[in-house]
């Protein structure tokens, strides 16, 4: 089982504590599954300061590919994160830094390189929208994190029909509104569609199921990552079953996987851990 993360990494700046995070949607996707015991890679773009060389670092710690990444002389991606209550706030951030101005171009070399995964996953501030369409043939599962994205209908429908897996963040919507947008989504051409509701757990829906889930609530520390190690829980337990599991079971098992990962990222600082100095 390989998976590959495409798109965004960025270093998550908490300037109360005077430390620096290694983050970003797709980074962490890879790391959360490395560190769970599954084989990863990262294809993204690094800069060159302080933040690009320790989020460099942290990949080769954790043992993650990063062959075909790109290194661009400037500032990598940054975010300014505060703390209320535990839960973490965007104060500002340099919208992917280098990434930004240099999107990354899939090369044939990448692409083949990409047929030896599994799956591969990416999100709405990778600037890699452009770049579904290329690999819509590969002979992988494709999955994409929408955040909150999702409320732009136009670039949703966009990219639904590239996909199999996609997930949305929905905290403060009501349930019927968040069924009605994950069923929009699937009659788009997304086969599995996935919402987090925060304290309200989360569902999940393909052609024939639905399923909800209700985690027990902890006592978060630092609500930063959670919704990318629910994905990366998500996707590495669907993984492990084979295409023989009933699809209610394997959906029910998947979220529970998915809260039971993102439970753990809320007892520490930052995405998982490995800061540096500021």
């Amino acid at each position: 089982m390989k998976v590959v993360g495409i798109g965004d990494n960025v270093a998550d700046c908490y300037h109360h504590l005077g430390l620096m995070f290694p983050g970003g949607q797709a980074f962490n996707f890879s790391a959360y599954c490395q560190m769970n015991g599954v084989e990863s890679a990262y294809i993204g773009v690094f800069g060159s300061d302080d933040a690009g060389c320790h989020l460099v670092s942290v990949a080769n710690q954790l043992g993650i590919d990063i062959s075909h990444c790109r290194y661009v002389d400037g500032e990598n991606g940054k975010a300014i994160i505060d703390l209320k209550n535990g839960d973490r706030v965007f104060v500002c951030s340099n919208r992917g830094g280098v990434l930004k101005g240099h999107p990354l171009t899939l090369t044939k070399e990448d692409l083949e390189y990409l047929k030896s995964f599994d799956l591969l996953h990416t999100s709405n501030n990778s600037y890699f929208d452009q770049q579904l369409v290329r690999i819509k043939d590969l002979p992988i599962l494709k999955s994409y994190d929408f955040s909150r994205s999702w409320e732009d209908e136009k670039r949703t429908y966009e990219i639904c029909r590239w996909i199999d897996f996609g997930f949305i963040s929905c905290s403060g919507f009501e349930k019927a509104d968040i069924l009605k947008q994950l069923t929009l989504m699937h009659t788009w051409g997304c086969k599995v569609c996935v919402a987090t509701m925060g304290e309200f757990g989360s569902i999940a829906i393909t052609e024939n199921e639905a399923c909800s889930f209700q985690p027990e609530v902890v006592d978060a520390l630092d609500t930063l990552g959670a919704g990318d190690s629910f994905a990366a829980g998500f996707l590495m337990q669907w993984l492990r079953q084979n295409d023989s599991s009933i699809m209610h079971r394997k959906l029910e098992a998947c979220l529970r996987e998915g809260a039971k990962l993102a439970a753990q990222t809320c007892m520490v600082h930052g995405a998982f851990g490995y800061p540096t100095s500021l």
